[in-house]
């Protein structure tokens, strides 16, 4: 068990980035479209709160639309990529 600090977090990332550096092109394109994906996601989260905060309860239509906009866009790309991860996959 490696007690210090700095030392197993550089243990840490040198077995990640030995992880992904080894596995292939295709396991550094599922990292890069599960980062997509958790963009994606907040974006989701990000436009629904708009929606809900903003526009349903303070009454503020700008923030209701932009919320509107924002989560209808990210949502359906979040569909399109986890569609398309999901027939990689399988």
């Amino acid at each position: 068990m490696i007690r210090d600090r700095a030392t197993r977090d550089r243990v840490t990332r040198d077995r990640v980035t030995r992880d992904v550096a080894t596995k292939g092109p295709r396991s550094r394109a599922e990292l890069a479209l599960l980062g997509v994906i958790a963009v994606l996601a907040g974006a989701l989260a990000f436009g629904l709160w708009h929606l809900v905060v903003g526009g349903a309860i303070h009454g503020n239509g700008a923030a209701g639309q932009f919320g509107l906009v924002l989560a209808g866009a990210s949502g359906a790309l979040l569909l399109l990529v986890v569609a398309v991860r999901t027939r990689r996959r399988g």
